[in-house]
């Protein structure tokens, strides 16, 4: 299998920033969000992780061609909780997700 292109070389916070910021979730990436947050509306992202919850994630995401930058957005309680550390290892995830970049 090859290696996504995003590991072939050390990438810095801010090459990891510019990717996330243009990057579309998948559904690993807001299953991270989810279980980081407290509040329950917002822990609806969890439905998006399911088979079930895949229409409404394609109709949430990948439709309006929603960036991490904007599910940050949508989801205030949630983004509050991510330090720095958490924030990184979100954005590594988007990363790892896409071979073909």
């Amino acid at each position: 299998m090859p290696l996504p292109k995003c590991y072939r070389q050390p990438l810095t916070v801010k090459q990891m920033a510019i990717y996330g910021i243009s990057a579309l979730p998948r559904q690993r990436a807001l299953k991270f969000l989810a279980l980081n947050c407290e509040d329950e509306l917002e822990k609806r992202t969890l439905e998006f992780t399911t088979s079930d919850g895949l229409d409404d994630l394609i109709n949430y995401i990948n439709r309006p061609r929603r960036t991490i930058l904007e599910v940050l957005q949508d989801f205030p309680h949630a983004s509050s909780k991510l330090n720095l550390n958490l924030l990184i290892e979100l954005l590594l995830r988007l990363c790892s997700l896409d071979a073909s970049q």
